[in-house]
């Protein structure tokens, strides 16, 4: 739906309690109605002209789409009884991605879709606090949900809810609440304990690969959630990002026995972006290392950090390759 016909609906629905009930029950049905209906997205300035107005309609490309309709469908399945669940659809989901992909956006859409419609409650964990919440910056997590929040109609929202940031209201510094509800979105930063504090509809660790707690909030989170969502760019093969990139692949055991995936995985490369063609690729990687493309568009985990400390290592067939099924042991003597 586009821009005008969005006016169109809200001024019609501005004055008629029966058309909002429609548009909610709509929005609780379909969360791509949501976002494409109600939600709005900073603008990209490295590709829109000065002219374009700062704030865009949400209309999302197709990949965007099947993000959303997957992340839901786990969040979906994750919070039936265990008894109900189908068997063949995962929980956690597994992302890896090229830089400026927009799924940080995506995923607070989501997050606040469930919040706002069904109650839910939710963790989003970032590497540092600026991450998580950092009031006027719109590449922290909550000013990206704080922006589609000021952007949607107030009969949208939990009645009583506050748009304006308050530490003793429902929108506050690293919390956002219904007022009525158990609901909230909690944000924390990447410290060994972020994944506890309580049974959550899903946690969403963001950028996983570059968290130096990453192991115990996984272990933690992965007791308090039945969807944990992993997101981030390569980090090089020795994190816990890459654990987990391994339980989205059939897997052979010595017995010969295969274990089916363990965790959905997903996969966004830049060339998936309708907007983005081999003239913004060029400018986006002029002056960069070979690691840096490697890692922040590529999605290639073993280029993003090879060699990189010691450029003389043998680079033969000799190096030493890392076997996951085997004991690993390392000693360096610099």
């Amino acid at each position: 739906m586009q821009l005008q016909e969005r006016v169109k609906l809200l001024a019609k629905a501005k004055n008629s309690t029966v058309l909002q009930g429609v548009e909610i029950e709509m929005c609780k049905r379909d969360p791509i109605y949501f976002f494409n209906t109600y939600l709005y997205t900073d603008k990209n300035k490295t590709l829109f002209t000065d002219e374009s107005p700062d704030t865009l309609p949400f209309i999302l490309f197709p990949f965007q789409e099947e993000y959303v309709n997957e992340v839901w469908k786990s969040i979906t399945e994750g919070n039936k009884p265990v008894t109900e669940r189908d068997p063949k659809e995962l929980t956690n989901v597994f992302i890896e991605k090229s830089r400026q992909m927009g799924l940080s956006w995506l995923t607070c859409g989501i997050f606040l879709y469930w919040f706002v419609f069904h109650q839910h409650k939710y963790t989003i964990i970032s590497r540092t606090a600026d991450e998580v919440d950092k009031l006027g910056d719109m590449d922290s997590m909550f000013e990206k949900i704080r922006f589609m929040i000021r952007n949607l109609p107030t009969w949208i929202l939990p009645k009583g809810f506050s748009k304006e940031v308050s530490k003793d209201k429902s929108n506050a510094y690293m919390n956002i609440s219904d007022p009525n509800t158990q609901a909230s979105i909690t944000g924390k930063t990447a410290n060994p304990d972020a994944g506890r504090g309580g049974t959550r509809n899903a946690i969403f660790m963001d950028e996983m690969a570059f968290m130096q707690n990453a192991q115990a909030i996984n272990k933690a989170a992965s007791s308090n959630t039945s969807c944990v969502i992993y997101n981030s760019t390569p980090n090089g093969e020795g994190n816990e990002f890459f654990r987990m990139r391994r339980l989205t692949m059939n897997r052979k055991w010595p017995n010969g026995d295969i274990l089916p995936p363990e965790i959905k995985g997903l996969r966004y490369h830049w060339t998936e972006h309708p907007y983005y063609d081999k003239e913004w690729y060029e400018a986006k990687i002029k002056g960069k290392s070979k690691e840096t493309i490697a890692q922040e568009f590529e999605i290639d985990y073993n280029t993003a950090i090879v060699w990189r400390v010691y450029d003389n290592f043998p680079k033969t067939e000799m190096a030493l390759v890392y076997n996951p099924d085997k004991p690993l042991y390392i000693a360096m003597d610099n």
